[in-house]
């Protein structure tokens, strides 16, 4: 059976060790470099975790089979020495304060695999050390995710060394540029709000952004510097493929024939291809380079690279082995290899492009090179491969306060066909100093929905309901009051106790929803 581990990071919070089992696979929490503290390998994540699957798919117990399974959402982290985390194969993890715990999923038909839209949180088992959880207790939700936008990030690398002296390089820099026009002009909102990282290399590898961007002129003027490079052989010219791919892929922080570096991002710097899944944000990298033969210059091994490139991953279950195998496939960061020759082409590495999702050869035809549609036609797939917007659910529960270490198991209540669980490990130095679950107070779309980061695009009339979480207490109409505290909108409180937004008028605009019995308040962004 295949044993996965789960890194949960609770914000500023203590982390939480998570271990995944079941029918092949396990989950996580998702980590955002922005928000949360960065993964830097120097202890300062005290928490650790592990989920476990015992292979039945049944969580660890006898349950009616209800049809519906799930697919983890996070994302997997093959290698510590790129993750930080304490060890290999570990997911990234989520869950807010006090300690809720956060599983990102997609809902399918356990047997068929496909996706469905009526799955509800009893679809889904939790257990506590073999117990499981008391619903008027824990208060277990399933909700789909609305609001949610995937940020895109993408390195452009360019070989610069000898391996690449029959290429017309002014000519490979314009259509970069044609390129970063087209992603910008694109009607996919994912492709034209992307940021690039720019870089290159020989001998030495350089980038020449500092950090992603998405403003035109510093990535042309980025593309114009790799154009004086070239001519100038000022990174010199042996070709360090190897290190320049496991540095633009960044966060290795390990020995390399005895050398030890560490290409992990520093305060002010952001230039790490770091992908993550949760309930309020995703992001997801692309790694495109232009180069033509092997490395030369032998810094960094072929697995190295390799290990750079599926160091980060989202595990889906492999159909051809069949319900109820534990057998998960891997798909990896993006990587698209361009392979650059003159008239005649250019000579293909098979290292990088086996673990590349697309290798192409460029020839010139016209005085140009042409990949910048083929290119932005690639990345759209590799997206739609790995997100879909539409099938993004979050399944929260109430972690109680408890002495002590505990194991929890998160599972499908189906008992055939493809089946996840994951097994967490909740350490006592990180839960023991948490507080009590408190109710607080919650915006959802018009049928239950999780709003991510608190805002949300509407195009129309919508309507926004209350709810008041973690509590056994019921609320009526008269609890809540909804108020617009910045910007300006159109819409009218019901008798319900929900809002319907006509229209906003002023954008962004902040619609506040407050129950006067807890003194708790939630806010919105509401943008046209």
């Amino acid at each position: 059976m295949s044993k996965f581990t789960q890194l949960a990071l609770i914000g500023l919070l203590p982390a939480i060790l998570l271990v995944g089992c079941g029918g092949g696979g396990g989950d996580g929490p998702s980590i955002d470099d922005d928000d949360v503290p960065s993964i830097d390998g120097s202890g300062n994540v005290p928490g650790s975790g592990d989920d476990d699957d015992d292979g039945d798919g049944d969580g660890g117990g006898s349950v009616e089979a209800s049809g519906v399974s799930y697919v983890p959402l996070a994302i997997y982290e093959s290698y510590s020495d790129f993750s930080g985390f304490d060890t290999d194969d570990m997911f990234q993890g989520e869950i807010e304060s006090p300690l809720i715990k956060r599983y990102v999923i997609n809902p399918i038909n356990a047997a068929t695999m496909d996706s469905v839209a009526d799955a509800t949180a009893s679809d889904y088992r939790v257990t506590i050390d073999d117990v499981e959880i008391d619903a008027s207790e824990s208060y277990p939700i399933l909700q789909r995710v609305i609001g949610a936008n995937v940020q895109l990030r993408t390195a452009l690398v360019f070989d610069l060394s000898d391996s690449v002296n029959a290429v017309d390089m002014p000519a490979l820099v314009q259509e970069a540029k044609d390129y970063v026009a087209a992603a910008q002009a694109s009607s996919n909102g994912t492709i034209n709000s992307q940021e690039f990282v720019v870089w290159a290399f020989g001998l030495d590898v350089d980038e020449l952004t500092s950090g992603f961007t998405s403003d035109a002129g510093v990535i042309n003027a980025a593309l114009d510097q790799v154009a004086t490079l070239y001519a100038s052989k000022a990174l010199g010219i042996s070709s360090n493929l190897h290190q320049a791919v496991v540095e633009a892929v960044g966060r290795f922080n390990g020995d390399e024939n005895g050398v030890a570096y560490n290409f992990r991002d520093g305060a002010g710097d952001n230039n790490d291809l770091v992908d993550f899944v949760r309930g309020d944000a995703i992001n997801q990298t692309h790694l495109v380079i232009f180069s033509s033969g092997p490395d030369t210059a032998l810094g960094f091994s072929a697995a190295t690279m390799a290990k750079a490139v599926e160091s980060q991953s989202q595990l889906r279950y492999d159909i051809a082995a069949g319900a109820g195998s534990d057998t998960m496939r891997k798909l990896k960061k993006p990587v698209f290899y361009y392979v650059v020759g003159r008239e005649t082409a250019g000579q293909a590495y098979s290292a990088l492009s086996d673990v590349s999702e697309r290798t192409t050869s460029l020839t010139l035809s016209g005085a140009e090179y042409s990949f910048a549609s083929g290119l932005i036609s690639n990345q759209i797939a590799a997206l739609e491969a790995r997100v879909d917007l539409d099938q993004i659910y979050m399944f929260r529960f109430a972690f109680l306060p408890r002495v002590g270490d505990h194991t929890s198991v998160f599972s499908s209540t189906s008992a055939t066909g493809f089946n996840y669980s994951l097994t967490s490990s909740f350490t006592d130095d990180a839960i023991s100093p948490v507080s009590p679950v408190v109710p607080s107070v919650e915006i959802t779309g018009p049928n239950g929905e999780y709003i991510a980061n608190r805002s949300l695009e509407v195009s129309g009339s919508i309507t926004l309901r209350p709810v008041t979480r973690w509590t056994p207490d019921s609320f009526g109409a008269g609890d809540y009051s909804w108020n617009v505290v910045a910007g300006g909108l159109t819409g009218t409180a019901n008798p319900d106790g929900s809002y319907t937004v006509t229209a906003v008028t002023t954008s962004p605009a902040t619609l506040r929803l407050t129950n006067s019995v807890i003194s708790d308040s939630f806010e919105v962004d509401l943008t046209n």
